[in-house]
């Protein structure tokens, strides 16, 4: 089923930046909650400037790409910015990622210029890089530091002079590159995702409209600054709402715990979470602080990056008394739908489908399902990035967004456009020459009391080729009472014949992803080792 609307914007998206900034000049838009430091966006501004010329000083010019390996920062988002004055690409890379992916990424965006902090500078192959021809800056670099004097050169972003005859934005239009995100590389080496200036622009106009966002909300910057859902959903797409971001340290064991103090001392009215931190926040909450917190001072909540199960968007919203609105979207497309104030939730639905955004549901043989029926999700829209980058060529391997996306997730849409996502094509599991897909067992898995979380996925069975295996990890007070019979028998009893559970197996801790997307090549792996060594209850 198709579900069309015509959207163009107007103006371009150059022209629109210089307004957010005139329009807010006066305005706070970014707030430092590790040093209380604030810039208002016309100060924003002026450091873009500074930094986009010094750049241009260095010999990085217009479509020179700048490998950014930083912690969440002050001085990450100001290098986002010159680098768009300049029209120079950015390429995040994220601090979690291995010494050799991170590498990888460096040499395989062609980057000219690598930039790191001195808590990031371990992260990388000093002996490798200098083999090649990539300048390398460090900030906030400690001037005793001799070791790599001769390759390494501190920057101070913070004190470089403003030169007011730079014309920011001069030769820079909306079609430009502004950054290649590489994907995480859990099953072979990251894909460079190239998004352009006005895509992304564009797209963060369509959201900000969708969901009602604008000078009033305030937004908590706990997601990495190094990939999009830092990157986009709360640095970019902020900016364009003209709201203000509190930049926090991205999200880990000790920000948990302060997560309420920090949102409460700095008046943060709108968050954006995942399920990893939603399913954290809720174990290690104790008073009733973030409840109060969220009663008296929270607008917005927004939840995406990764699949969100019923039981955990019930508990939260009854818990801290919000509403949470799921969003869905790829690296490749942006956002595709949302819900919204203005709609009514239904249950498992990630939103109605974008203005001018167009979502094809199809089966294998590339027939468009009907209405309520099960398919992949195809995508058209005119925010897809312009392709994968290319190392020989040095450019995007082009797409054209006339096209339509296979995203690889499985879903349904109904008449009215709401989207439900069921599976992934991938991770289908194929049972007695039956399709069966994990997300609807891992609903009925995931209600059962004592699951913190459970994931679903296919084990060699020598009848059927495959049979279902559920790894669940037991919250902290269920350890000592982990009876994998009854929660069996509990989803059997819910579940069709074709999709009742072969197998339970325990696991500590998920591996997740830089996003929060449980890595379930990795969990597969686990249950088929764990398996093969009959170590099963």
């Amino acid at each position: 089923m198709d579900c069309r609307v015509d959207n163009n914007f107007s103006p371009d998206a150059i022209f629109y930046i210089k307004s957010v900034i005139e329009n807010n000049k006066n305005r706070e838009f970014l707030i430092d909650s590790q040093t209380g430091t604030r810039l208002t966006f016309e100060q924003m501004h002026l450091h873009a400037i500074a930094i986009a010329q010094d750049l241009n000083r260095r010999g990085i010019k217009k479509g020179d790409r700048v490998a950014i390996v930083m912690e969440n920062s002050f001085a990450t988002a100001l290098i986002y910015f010159g680098c768009l004055y300049a029209g120079i690409v950015t390429v995040p890379i994220n601090t979690s990622l291995h010494t050799e992916d991170l590498n990888y990424i460096v040499e395989h965006s062609g980057a000219s210029l690598l930039v790191v902090s001195k808590n990031t500078l371990a992260k990388i192959n000093i002996a490798q890089l200098q083999k090649k021809t990539i300048k390398l800056l460090m900030l906030q670099m400690d001037s005793n530091n001799k070791d790599y004097s001769t390759f390494l050169e501190p920057w101070d972003i913070l004190k470089l002079p403003f030169d007011f005859q730079f014309q920011s934005f001069n030769n820079v239009f909306s079609d430009d590159i502004l950054t290649i995100i590489y994907t995480s590389g859990t099953t072979s080496k990251p894909k460079g995702v190239v998004h352009r200036i006005g895509n992304l622009i564009d797209n963060a106009r369509l959201f900000v409209k969708f969901l009602d966002l604008d000078v009033r909300n305030r937004f908590y910057g706990i997601l990495p600054m190094t990939y999009l859902g830092g990157y986009y959903n709360l640095l970019l797409l902020p900016f364009v709402a003209g709201s203000s971001v509190v930049i926090s340290r991205a999200f880990d064991a000790q920000l948990a715990l302060e997560f309420w103090k920090i949102a409460k001392e700095y008046d943060v009215n709108t968050l954006w979470l995942v399920p990893s931190i939603l399913s954290i926040l809720m174990k290690i909450d104790r008073s009733d602080e973030g409840e109060k917190f969220c009663r008296e001072k929270v607008k917005k909540v927004l939840v995406g990056t990764a699949p969100l199960t019923d039981k955990l968007k019930r508990d939260f919203e009854q818990r801290y008394n919000v509403v949470m609105y799921e969003n869905y979207g790829l690296s490749e497309t942006l956002f595709i739908s949302s819900n919204s104030f203005a709609i009514p939730q239904q249950k498992g639905c990630v939103g109605k489908i974008l203005p001018g955004v167009e979502v094809s549901i199809l089966k294998e043989d590339g027939e468009v399902v009907s209405s309520q029926s099960e398919g992949e999700i195809f995508v058209r829209t005119p925010y897809l990035m312009k392709g994968y980058y290319n190392a020989d060529t040095q450019m995007p391997i082009f797409i054209d967004n006339k096209d339509l996306f296979a995203t690889g997730d499985i879903g349904i849409m109904t008449e009215s456009g709401d989207l439900f996502i069921t599976g992934r094509k991938k991770d289908i599991i194929i049972k007695g020459g039956v399709n069966i897909s994990p997300a609807a067992i891992e609903h009925v898995l995931n209600e059962y009391p004592s699951v913190e979380r459970g994931v679903v996925v296919g084990t060699p069975h020598e009848v059927y080729g495959e049979d279902i295996t559920a790894v669940v990890k037991f919250k902290d007070e269920y350890k000592s009472d982990q009876n994998l019979e009854k929660i069996k028998n509990f989803c059997n009893h819910r579940l069709a014949d074709a999709c009742k559970i072969g197998q339970i197996l325990v696991i500590d801790e998920f591996p997740l992803g830089a996003t929060g997307k449980v890595l379930k090549r990795q969990i597969k792996d686990f249950a088929i080792n764990r398996l093969a060594h009959k170590d099963i209850s």
